[in-house]
């Protein structure tokens, strides 16, 4: 299966790492540095999951959570968080979001996140 993500993250580093890390498993990747263009290209395309970072010039991660459509036609959503922003953010939006990465994200921390939000064979 064709997996697309959108990667969302105003520290290019940071966006870069992570667009790496899903193109070398196999994601088509569409990056965007902050809220507003985000939401653009979430509302134009259609993608399988959305990485987002949780703090940006323009909004938060969960701006751009509550912009998309609602379940079940709204793409996944992973909220990236820096150490700093993991105690206040994770709990809040327990049941609400997909999934959640803490950055530095290790390849390992990735692919188990992936693993946690994709159906299985027996889902579809």
């Amino acid at each position: 299966m064709n997996y697309t993500a959108l990667v969302v993250d105003d520290d290019v580093v940071s966006r870069i790492v992570l667009a790496h890390m899903l193109r070398s498993a196999g994601w088509s990747i569409t990056e965007a540095d902050d809220v507003g263009p985000a939401t653009s290209l979430a509302r134009s395309r259609e993608f399988t999951a959305i990485f987002s970072d949780f703090s940006m010039p323009g909004g938060t991660g969960i701006d751009l959570f509550n912009s998309l459509p609602s379940a079940p036609n709204r793409p996944l959503f992973v909220l990236v968080t820096g150490i700093v922003e993991h105690s206040s953010v994770g709990s809040d939006l327990a049941g609400l979001i997909d999934g959640h990465l803490t950055k530095p994200i290790s390849s390992r921390a990735l692919a188990a996140c992936i693993a946690d939000i994709l159906p299985t064979d027996g889902d579809r």
